[in-house]
């Protein structure tokens, strides 16, 4: 079991497994007497893991920004997950319920410690509340603002577990026993048909970590193994072939172990290795080579090469955008064979609240979209041979809902369909979004509004949306005409379907 904490505007519903997730959500009285905001909501939707049974975090939530001065708080645990020797950590220093703290000068950091039993059921969740009063003397207090953290128990697990083969309508995802299982439309009983890959031999030992992805035209899927490997699952004569790439090409290394792994038309896969450096795998027949990609001139200062989190791949170039050091950039050949040329895209003296911090989107060559410092959507867009910024700032007539939802191990919560001016993404709230321009303004809706069970892994194919629910299906969104219909693929649970894991919060 892990636990993470994080803060977020809106309760969370409930996931499957072994990590304990906390998210914060913000209350204040409509006139406070000491101070409106208490704490500092710049450092949302951070993530925080710790050991079970320790009790203590290892990483600070956000700033609390009370006036300086002495002040206690109290604290309430509602029903359903139990909760044990539950405190706050102030600038590294333990803080117990009813004793004094004493909050400085800005910045004053705010941790949390509690004991949540292992042998707690998955899926279980609790809400404390917790209230800062300040002393007037005298035995004398006022209360000036609280919070709520909601405690999820949930699945310890990966990300990109869901790829999708456009035109051959197939939806593969990862099973939470670590193997690969198909969703494919059948026209002619107009029904999705769920079926477990067929692969020849067994699986063995191998299971998948995340980080699935496939050719174009289905004819492979690749993953990283629980072992770091690199694994390529081929059909031929009715089955599937699995096998480590490094059985067809010679001293290939391991995916770095936060790696993304691309996939790109049918005959290339991008990822970067346990060696730190970027290689480019290239099919032609039923022969593989790697290719180290080192640009003429070296990386850029300031940029650096790849750290593996956050690659991807448009269709039909060479173009590879990654992120380096907080700036977005790219790689790519100026002719087939040529040599390889590194541009930045971020500019270089942008606020601190546009610098990247996840979720990279790049669908089309000329705009690529990330998750800023502000936990808002962001792009950039290049026009003739300029990359320029464009904030997004969404209009005040749509909905205020704008916060991406969390993803430090990787991401692709943000996708779109290719040559819009729209992107989708899920947010804090478990709802999807998008974020789409109307004569040069941002508007920002949900797609379902009651629909709060998106699990992540957001894909935009054949018009419609498909992502994981948490009830343990595959669900698609599509537009009826009038609306946003949300439909689960298949009208049976899948047992094998990952839907509660904790980077989908």
């Amino acid at each position: 079991m892990q636990t993470v904490i994080r803060m977020a505007k809106a309760s969370l519903k409930q996931l499957a497994g072994f990590v304990v997730v906390l998210i914060v959500t913000m209350t204040w009285p409509g006139r406070q007497a000491e101070a409106q905001v208490c704490v500092d909501n710049a450092m949302a939707h951070m993530t925080f893991i710790r050991t079970p049974g320790t009790g203590t975090y290892g990483y600070y939530l956000p700033n609390i920004t009370l006036p300086p001065g002495a002040y206690t708080y109290t604290y309430s645990v509602g029903s359903g997950m139990p909760i044990q020797n539950f405190h706050l950590i102030l600038n590294g220093l333990s803080w117990t319920p009813g004793n004094v703290g004493v909050v400085g000068p800005p910045p004053n950091n705010l941790s949390f410690s509690l004991y949540v039993p292992v042998a707690v059921p998955l899926c279980t969740s609790v809400t404390i509340q917790i209230r800062f009063k300040r002393s007037l003397g005298l035995g004398a207090s006022v209360t000036v603002c609280k919070f709520d953290l909601t405690v999820v128990s949930v699945e310890d697990g990966e990300r990109r577990n869901l790829t999708f083969v456009s035109g051959a309508s197939k939806a593969y995802y990862a099973g939470s026993d670590g193997k690969a299982y198909v969703l494919t439309w059948n026209g002619a009983t107009n029904q999705w048909d769920y079926a477990a890959l067929n692969v020849a031999g067994g699986w063995g030992a191998v299971r998948i970590d995340g980080q699935m992805a496939s050719f174009v035209d289905g004819s492979r899927i690749f993953f990283k193994g629980k072992d770091q490997k690199l694994y390529s699952l081929s059909q031929a004569a009715g089955s599937w072939i699995l096998a480590p790439l490094s059985q067809a090409i010679a001293n290939i290394p391991n995916v770095s172990i936060r790696g993304n792994v691309a996939a790109r038309n049918s005959n290339e896969v991008v990822f970067v290795g346990t060696d730190n450096k970027l290689h480019r795998l290239s099919l032609t027949g039923t022969v593989w080579a790697d290719q180290i990609i080192v640009p003429a001139g070296g990386w850029l200062p300031g940029v650096g090469s790849p750290n593996g989190t956050s690659i991807y791949l448009s269709q039909g170039g060479t173009n590879i955008f990654f992120e380096g050091s907080g700036v977005l950039a790219q790689v790519y050949q100026l002719s087939v064979n040529g040599p390889w040329v590194v541009e930045r895209i971020s500019g270089a003296n942008v606020p601190f609240e546009y610098w990247y911090e996840g979720d990279l989107l790049a669908v089309d060559d000329y705009a690529v979209y990330f998750k800023g410092k502000d936990r808002l959507i962001h792009r950039y867009t290049k026009c003739g041979g300029t990359w320029r910024l464009d904030a997004m700032p969404v209009s005040a007539a749509s909905a205020s809902e704008q916060n991406v939802v969390l993803n430090r191990h990787g991401g692709d919560f943000l996708t779109k369909f290719p040559d819009e001016d729209r992107v989708f993404y899920k947010a804090a709230t478990g709802r999807i979004y998008n974020i789409y321009n109307e004569n040069g303004i941002w508007f920002n809706y949900s797609l379902d509004n009651a629909m709060v069970n998106a699990a992540g892994d957001l894909i935009a194919a054949e018009g419609k949306i498909f992502y994981i629910n948490h009830d343990k299906r595959v669900h698609n969104l599509y537009w009826n005409g009038n609306t946003w219909a949300d439909v689960a693929l298949s009208p049976l649970p899948q047992a094998d379907t990952k839907s509660c894991i904790m980077p989908y919060y």
